[in-house]
């Protein structure tokens, strides 16, 4: 073996190095972190928490576009929503735009002609929310807030995870 192959052997190894350096760093340095801005209103609350639907107190969610609230879970207590077809979302009853220590919970909402207003009680068929202390509006389908009143950055509501295992519900954050 000669020197001349020796030196061509290095070089190639070499270009293979340098390519292999170039290439990490340019994915390291390419890879954008997806920033996901935490609430800054509502703590981490840890608790998981199961309920039967053949229980009378949460029979109706057994049926589409019910919603329960269950108190002294998460920070405010639970809403749980029927979606239908064994499906359902568990949201955060602290209004997600306020201090909770400064406000009330959410309280159920039904659409009038113009405007939302707070229902009477916790019925068992609402799919709306308002919170009492800014009157911002949210959806208990996907969380989203559907009415505001204040041109800052708003917050959705709150979703705690929910499993489903006949009919026990397990919520858990």
């Amino acid at each position: 073996m000669t020197c001349m192959s020796c030196q061509k052997k290095f070089e190639v190894r070499l270009k293979r190095a340098v390519f292999a350096f170039i290439f990490i760093v340019f994915a390291l340095t390419s890879c954008s972190k997806s920033k996901i801005e935490r609430n800054p209103h509502l703590g981490e609350v840890r608790f998981s928490y199961t309920i039967n639907i053949d229980l009378p107190a949460y029979n109706a969610l057994k049926y589409p576009q019910n919603t329960i609230y269950i108190p002294n879970i998460g920070i405010k207590g639970v809403f749980v929503s029927s979606l239908g077809n064994n499906r359902f979302v568990a949201w955060e009853a602290a209004c997600p735009n306020q201090n909770p220590s400064n406000c009330e919970r959410l309280k159920c909402a039904s659409k009038g002609e113009n405007d939302f207003t707070s229902c009477d009680s916790d019925t068992k068929s609402y799919i709306f929310v308002i919170c009492p202390c800014d009157g911002n509006v949210y959806n208990l389908v996907n969380g989203s807030i559907i009415k505001t009143n204040s041109p800052e950055q708003q917050y959705p509501l709150l979703n705690y995870a929910i499993s489903v295992a006949g009919n026990s519900l397990t919520i858990s954050n």
